[in-house]
């Protein structure tokens, strides 16, 4: 989220740096990102004009992000309408955004295997043809490779357990938020636009009346400014 400034604004380096550093923490980041431009309503603080200039350049500043939204943050309905935005994006793409992500710890994971690996063989060739003590240590060593190597493919079995889990917190926010769309679906029922037109006009009975009472005053030329 960003708010511009309504006299100076434009993208910093901080922000460039803040979104690098968050790259570099999830190499997918483009694809699980939204940028929001925060707008000020307010008289004093009008700033509409930087959020179009920083929507409109944050390709040139390298920062990409699903969608770049500009809401009024203060004001729930729109609040409301970033918050459907992401949800429904969630809601599609979810599945495929945790294969990339799973994919690519795994891969992360398979390197650093593969370079404990060989390190490791380095260490056994180095240590080879030594004494009793030396070969002790040796033994030791081997335990110890053979107790991370299960070690690790113990949390590789729990990352891929974790990958099919379902997160309460999420799923409790989103349930509600379900919840609230589907009791206030924000269209009143045909019972209460019935009784708020009869409170509001009182019934097209009595409107009838009064649009004949004025034709009548009208033709009669009885109607002062």
């Amino acid at each position: 989220m960003r708010r511009p400034d309504p006299v100076r604004y434009g993208w910093e380096a901080r922000d460039t740096k803040l979104y690098d550093t968050a790259h570099k923490a999830l190499n997918d980041l483009p694809e699980r990102s939204f940028m929001v431009l925060n707008k000020m309503s307010s008289a004093d603080k009008y700033n509409s004009k930087g959020c179009e200039t920083l929507k409109r350049t944050i390709r040139e500043n390298h920062i990409e992000v699903v969608n770049c939204v500009i809401a009024d943050c203060s004001n729930p309905d729109q609040a409301n309408q970033v918050l459907e935005l992401i949800l429904d994006y969630l809601v599609d793409n979810i599945e495929d955004l945790d294969s990339k992500y799973a994919k690519a710890y795994q891969d992360h994971i398979d390197i650093l295997h593969k370079d404990l690996e060989t390190d490791l063989q380095k260490a056994s060739k180095a240590l080879a043809g030594f004494g009793d003590e030396d070969q002790l240590f040796v033994d030791r060593f081997k335990e110890f490779k053979e107790e991370l190597s299960d070690s690790l493919e113990k949390f590789l079995k729990k990352l891929r357990k974790d990958r099919e889990t379902v997160d309460p917190y999420f799923k409790a926010k989103v349930d509600t938020v379900m919840k609230a769309c589907q009791s206030d679906p924000g269209i009143p029922a045909l019972e209460e636009i019935e009784r708020q037109r009869t409170d509001r006009f009182g019934g097209s009975y009595r409107v009838r009346i009064q649009v004949r009472g004025v034709d009548k005053i009208k033709k009669s030329g009885m109607v002062t400014a």
